[in-house]
């Protein structure tokens, strides 16, 4: 994506005034107000105060030479610094500011996705989180359809993630699998009780997404840590009563369903 000078200085929150002084300064080197002024095209009234706001700001500095103030721009590659020092400091408060987030503990969200783009948009919130243990039940047919949608998406964003995933599925006999970095993210057991089930159900410690077929392929995301208490007991109780999907097991299921 091409963005302007412009545009990029605006994203720092500097505003027109700001940027046209600030780019001006970078030509210029160490420049007067009235250079500045000719540079900017910035009435030499306001480009006092912007100056001012600049300094404030961290992008320019003040010399005086001679009896004379003089004003210098900070290189561009110095903007990272002043980037990176922000974003440290709010990391060394992150935790005390998180603390008093009370509100979003007991709140509950519910957002509907449908379609191949908003499974897309689907997994990457479901994923989006910090978790790195999650679980997932439902009807193998449902999940199936889940993956075709999003074209693998889920699984390369759960692989690049390091997720790992607990499945609790009702018995298939493709090669779910075949992919090895997959495979060691993820166990599996067959519950046959879920075979009549219309859903997929993916959960962590506060979300719980669901996937369902009537017309179209739809899911819910749902954000309330009650809620997901309630899945991961009916998950639970479901892994309990699984079992594993070995190789025999697989192909009998197989026969049966060419049969």
């Amino acid at each position: 994506m091409e963005i302007s000078i412009k545009e990029a200085l605006e994203s720092l929150e500097l505003r027109d005034k700001e940027v046209r002084v600030y780019t001006a300064l970078l030509e210029l080197g160490e420049a007067s107000v009235s250079d500045i002024t000719k540079k900017s095209e910035v009435n030499r009234v306001t480009v006092y105060p912007v100056i001012q706001k600049l300094i404030e700001k961290g992008f320019v500095s003040k010399l005086f030479k001679e009896g004379k103030n003089y004003f210098k721009a900070i290189p561009p590659r110095q903007i990272l610094d002043i980037l990176k020092e922000k974003s440290d400091k709010i990391k060394l408060v992150l935790p005390q500011l998180e603390s008093r987030i009370n509100i979003a503990k007991t709140s509950t969200s519910i957002e509907l996705f449908r379609g191949r783009k908003g499974m897309y948009s689907f997994v990457e919130k479901l994923y989006s989180g910090e978790e790195k243990n999650m679980q997932a039940y439902g009807n193998f047919d449902i999940g199936k359809k889940a993956v075709e949608y999003q074209a693998m998406h889920g699984r390369k964003l759960r692989i690049q993630k390091k997720i790992k995933l607990d499945i609790v599925i009702s018995p298939f006999y493709d090669d779910y699998l075949k992919d090895k970095k997959y495979e060691r993210l993820t166990r599996i057991r067959f519950n046959n009780s879920l075979k009549d089930l219309n859903i997929y159900v993916i959960l962590g410690k506060k979300a719980v997404g669901v996937f369902e077929v009537s017309k179209e392929l739809i899911g819910v995301l749902i954000q309330n840590e009650e809620i997901a208490k309630y899945h991961k007991f009916v998950f639970d109780r479901l892994w309990e009563e699984g079992v594993e999907p070995t190789t025999r097991r697989i192909n009998a299921y197989r026969k049966s369903k060419i049969k």
